[in-house]
């Protein structure tokens, strides 16, 4: 029998593998919700916290929205102010610690259109900032921190605002790249870019300039732009440009990679010197000239075990503060992006499974010392703060016996359930010992005794179930 090695040396990091066999020394298989340093020590994974317990929702009806799409915005110049900005159903939302505030509707409804923002100069004041977004769908939008977002083609000699599905800001310019327009046949490949004045100062609200990445081609559709030093990154469907920017000029189009592209947008994030996104093949690196595969040892949860139909909606970021790439995908039949991996980029190795999450959205946002943290959105109109407490979705986790249960309720009656606000509407139970045991659900109402649930249980519980609300299954096994 070979000795075991200490779990306080663990540097070998995840490998997604049903042969134990396969493993080196302090690698493992068969763990979840646990991380390690690159010390090699083992903890356990924070949990998250609900940011406010008021869903946002569409103005017509009251069925629960996923969240597509969120910035943090800290203005920089005119009134001073720090909020999020997120989509949900037909709606924008001034979204804060103590209140939500819909700031426009009638926008398109539907769970698979994400919005993509950008910060920068208000056209109408220099001394103030505003955000501009799209979403691929509803023309781009145009909010400044206060009241009610507008359209960007509602500001003063705005023109040709296209719609499109990625926006950002550089140079003083505004780039929207996969128009929609019926009459261009190459607008999937299309990017639209603002103008510069005559009289030297940006006009990011007027789009009089054009340039096309690829043209009609196997390479597919812009999926993403991104910065990476002074150059933008334009990812097709199996190609990768690079175009650099010069004052008026739309010609400097080059074609650095072929054959590996863009599968799911929101995957594509900047880690500082390099790009990191998933493809057709899995999850590769880009340095602006090389692009290097670094998900050999979890790519078979990609290519077999994963929901490749709903691959294109993955959603990733960066987490600045422990150095992570975290990865959220829809596992099995899921629709939704129900587990995570996190690439650790100190020590080049895969953290273990991040389960018990539905998440719609992640982003980034500043906490109250000015770090870049990690934030998530659900299926059910909540935005939660990442790496915080030791429960998902809650501060304080609940353990309970079940007293009573139908098909799709439980009943604790010594309970007192929280039904402030929204209660406990969309949080997570899950069934760990006796009847119904291992079996997950969400929650859609409660009263102080009562929790319905979104769907029926497989098995019906009974009075032997034990359920916790928010508590995580976590564990780390060695191949000995």
């Amino acid at each position: 029998m070979p000795k075991a090695h200490s779990v306080l040396n663990f540097k070998g990091g995840f490998k997604y593998t049903s042969d134990y066999t396969d493993l080196s020394d302090t690698e493992t298989a068969d763990a979840l919700n646990v991380e390690y340093g690159p010390n090699g020590d083992i903890t356990s994974r924070k949990g998250s916290i609900r940011i406010l317990n008021e869903e946002m929702i569409s103005t017509t009806g009251t069925t629960s929205r996923p969240i597509t799409g969120h910035i943090y915005f800290k203005k920089l110049g005119g009134e001073s102010a720090t909020l999020h900005i997120a989509a949900a159903g037909n709606s924008l939302f001034d979204y804060r610690e103590t209140s939500k505030t819909r700031i426009m509707s009638g926008l398109t409804d539907n769970s698979n259109t994400f919005w993509s923002f950008s910060q920068l100069q208000d056209p109408r004041s220099a001394s103030d900032d505003i955000i501009f977004g799209t979403n691929g769908v509803d023309a781009p939008i145009a909010f400044n921190g206060s009241g009610t977002a507008i359209y960007v083609s509602a500001i003063t000699s705005a023109t040709q605002v296209p719609i499109g599905k990625h926006i950002l800001s550089h140079q003083n310019r505004v780039y929207i790249a996969n128009i929609v327009d019926t009459t261009e046949a190459d607008s999937p490949v299309k990017v639209v870019r603002s103008e510069i004045g005559t009289d030297g100062a940006p006009n990011p609200h007027r789009f009089t300039e054009s340039f096309f990445v690829g043209g009609s081609s196997p390479e597919g559709a812009i999926q993403g732009q991104m910065l990476l030093r002074d150059s933008i990154f334009y990812y097709l469907e199996n190609a990768i440009y690079r175009f650099n920017p010069g004052v008026g000029d739309t010609s400097n189009l080059v074609k650095v990679k072929g054959n590996i592209g863009l599968l799911a947008p929101k995957s594509l994030v900047n880690v500082g010197n390099n790009h990191i996104f998933l493809s057709q093949r899995g999850v590769y690196s880009f340095d602006g000239t090389q692009v290097v595969h670094i998900s050999e040892k979890v790519d078979e949860l990609f290519s077999r075990d994963a929901n490749r139909s709903q691959l294109k909606y993955a959603k990733a970021t960066y987490d600045h503060e422990r150095n992570l790439y975290t990865l959220y995908f829809p596992y099995g039949s899921s629709s939704r992006n129900n587990y995570g991996l996190s690439f650790d980029m100190r020590t080049l190795t895969w953290q273990p499974l991040i389960t018990g999450r539905q998440v719609s959205f992640i982003s980034n946002y500043l906490d109250s010392d000015s770090k870049k943290r990690v934030l998530y959105g659900d299926y059910y109109g909540y935005l939660y703060r990442d790496n915080e407490g030791l429960n998902d979705g809650l501060e304080g986790g609940e353990n309970h016996v079940a007293s009573g249960a139908t098909i799709n309720t439980l009943t604790v009656a010594s309970a007192s359930f929280d039904t402030s606000n929204d209660g406990l509407k969309g949080q997570r139970i899950t069934i760990y010992d006796g009847k119904s045991k291992e079996e997950e659900n969400i929650i859609i109402s409660n009263t102080g005794t009562e929790l319905t649930f979104e769907r029926d249980f497989v098995n019906t519980p009974d009075n032997t179930s034990e359920f916790t609300i928010g508590g995580i299954n976590k564990y780390w096994r060695s191949k000995d």
